[in-house]
């Protein structure tokens, strides 16, 4: 049953998406332009939603963005969430191919029709060639590269699962000319997260295709990850991401749930995985979560630069079932890591830890210290909600709010540097030079997806549980140390950034993250 009291019915579809839409003025002035930003982006017909409106994501199906997108949404917009998960399931691999990364359960990591896909003469060169590396069929890309969209995908399924309809497990649809259900399809996801563990029950990435993204996960360009001597994380050597462990965790905890006949056996790797997720990912010295485990001189080591990844591990089960310390000492520590100085700002937190180096230099690195995605913050921010933290959610979602009508077009992230300064895109040809790694998609489902759900819940008042007193005396402790911002009316966000307008040039930063990665692949063993 739905939080509205009803099971997903096809004939009142439209009917429940006007529930939210009867207060779309509401909604607008509170996050101005998201309602036409949002429906923009619906694409019940076929892929649910889509990953943008912009030039280089347009008419594209990410998994890792659909389903992430579609759980968020599925409060108000159960159509979405619905038509996400059939398209995601009626692409899940079924076979093993190694030039796609296609195996058996997996769930893709892009499904692009280059014909209809609306991109510059120079970037339709650029993914054709890309697409003779990774596989064209008919003028469509289907790549199965990542690593976390499989969970994710579960985790979606089981929030359709609990909140709107338990029959969806019952669902039919065709993959490949064969009928399968969509408790089926949650099936062979689960065998192929449990293939993908190694000897120490970490979730790993290994690279079938050496031409696909060095680390196929929600930071997945070639500068994402790297130590603090600026060295790349060794992409040639299986890798696990701390967020990827969550997740699954999470996921095998929500298969079990919806599929009891394999509950016992799926629990029992779900526990491992908990086990290895706090032995081996913990930094002792840090007080948090590292972002990776990977191998270093053939030896297995923490990554040594603090990330944004951290926060994205509160909004799942395996906090439950922690011992009261346990639980206590590592909430505790990842939340007062990320509203360090050297992450919190004025529009978010940013992906990494502004006190290292970065590895390409001053440029503006897609997962840099200088980019601020709301998306990543929103998942921080759901998992402050999920432990009853929401004083410190309100200053983050405040934080997103003003940073989305001051910037506006709902980037893909804000750029803002080590002085608090934010650029924005400017057609001047007098404007400032900025070169940047990739610049930011604008319309993206992952800034229009946290905004509408934020203008939301803003405007739906929700039932909150009453905070134990060690998490009232860490929200005060951090409050008291935060520039305290509250969230100002649409036309007078911009007065609260100093705002550079700048022109993005390419031509240096494609030049450095080549040779970057040209001279990793030389020298990583």
């Amino acid at each position: 049953m739905g939080t509205d009291g009803f099971f997903y019915d096809h004939k009142n579809a439209t009917l429940m998406v006007m529930n939210f839409l009867k207060d779309a003025d509401e909604l607008d002035r509170r996050v101005s332009g998201v309602v036409d930003a949002y429906l923009g982006l619906r694409d019940i017909k076929n892929f649910g939603i889509y990953t943008s409106n912009g030039q280089f994501y347009n008419h594209t199906l990410f998994g890792r963005d659909a389903a992430m997108s579609a759980k968020f949404v599925s409060d108000f917009d159960q159509e979405v969430s619905h038509s996400a998960i059939v398209a995601l399931a009626e692409l899940q691999g079924t076979t093993s191919h190694a030039k796609t990364g296609e195996a058996l359960g997996r769930i893709i990591h892009e499904h692009r029709h280059l014909d209809s896909w609306r991109g510059t003469w120079l970037q339709q060169m650029t993914m054709h060639i890309a697409g003779w590396f990774w596989g064209v069929t008919d003028s469509t890309i289907t790549t199965y590269f990542a690593i976390d969209t499989t969970a994710l995908y579960i985790r979606l399924v089981h929030k359709y699962f609990m909140h709107i309809d338990a029959h969806i497990l019952e669902q039919t649809v065709r993959i490949k000319g064969t009928t399968v259900t969509i408790g089926e399809t949650v099936e062979r996801a689960v065998e192929w997260m449990i293939t993908q563990t190694d000897e120490y029950d970490c979730i790993c990435l290994t690279r079938t295709n050496k031409t696909a993204h060095p680390y196929g996960t929600f930071e997945d360009s070639v500068s994402s990850y790297a130590w603090a001597d600026r060295s790349a994380i060794n992409f040639k050597h299986p890798i696990s991401f701390v967020e990827v462990q969550a997740y699954t965790i999470d996921a095998l905890q929500d298969a079990a749930y919806m599929l009891p006949l394999h509950s016992s056996e799926w629990k029992k790797v779900a526990a491992k995985m908990t086990e290895a997720l706090l032995r081996d990912f913990w930094d002792e010295d840090q007080q948090c979560f590292a972002s990776t485990m990977s191998y270093k001189n053939h030896t297995r080591l923490q990554s040594d630069v603090p990330n944004l990844s951290a926060g994205w591990t509160l909004n799942n089960s395996f906090w439950d079932d922690l011992p009261e310390m346990v639980y206590q000492e590592k909430l505790s520590g990842i939340i007062r890591r990320l509203f360090a100085d050297d992450f919190l700002t004025a529009a978010g937190i940013r992906t990494r830890s502004m006190n290292y180096p970065e590895p390409l230099g001053t440029l503006v690195d897609y997962h840099g210290s200088q980019t601020v995605w709301p998306m990543f913050t929103f998942m921080f921010i759901e998992g402050l909600r999920r432990h009853g933290l929401f004083r410190l959610a309100e200053q983050l979602e405040n934080r997103l709010i003003n940073a989305a009508n001051a910037v506006g077009f709902f980037q893909e992230f804000y750029i803002i540097d080590h002085d608090q300064k934010v650029f924005t895109p400017s057609a001047d040809p007098k404007a400032r030079k900025l070169p940047i790694q990739f610049p930011p998609e604008a319309f993206i489902a992952f800034t229009v997806v946290p905004m509408m759900v934020l203008a939301y819940r803003r405007n739906n008042k929700e039932e909150r549980i009453p905070e134990a007193s060690w998490k009232r005396s860490l929200e005060d402790d951090i409050l008291q140390k935060i520039p305290h911002i509250d969230r100002v009316e649409p036309k007078k966000a911009r007065d609260q950034f100093e705002i550079i307008p700048v022109r993005f040039t390419r031509f240096t930063a494609l030049a450095k993250t080549a040779l970057y990665y040209m001279k990793q692949s030389m020298t990583l063993r």
